[in-house]
């Protein structure tokens, strides 16, 4: 359970936003609904503000930073800095510090990792390389 003011990575699944999908950005707790079973939140990359978004619990979790993974994992996050779609930059605040984002480890090559996740620009999947600065085991 979290608590007002608390900061958590919010896992992006809605199918109206495919920008997003598969996407952690972070968000303030701004108060729970115990009617709804949801947490509304502030975007931190958006400057939502007191509106926010109504998030489900499960979609929420506390940041994490990179950690070591090994070639029997499967689903990793990455950490991708500066996402464009569609030539616009999409993750507004957060694009400097980079957000993390689901995806399935392919190989590892010393201390690079080639992931295989969304491919918001064009649909489909995409291929990134990272190093382990940027790279946690998913949850």
């Amino acid at each position: 359970m979290f608590q007002e003011g608390d900061i958590c990575e919010g896992l992006i699944s809605n199918p109206d936003y495919p920008a997003y999908t598969d996407v952690y950005h972070l968000v303030r707790v701004i108060r729970y609904s115990a009617a709804k079973k949801q947490y509304l939140c502030e975007s931190l990359a958006f400057n939502s503000g007191r509106r926010g978004f109504w998030w489900r619990e499960e979609l929420l979790s506390k940041p994490r930073e990179a950690q070591p993974v090994s070639a029997h994992m499967k689903n990793v996050d990455v950490r991708i800095f500066k996402r464009k779609v569609e030539g616009e930059l999409v993750d507004g605040l957060c694009g400097d510090q980079g957000v993390w984002v689901k995806g399935c480890l392919c190989t590892i090559n010393g201390n690079r990792y080639m992931v295989e996740h969304c491919n918001w620009e064009m649909g489909g999947t995409a291929r990134t390389i990272v190093t382990s600065e940027n790279i946690r085991p998913s949850k």
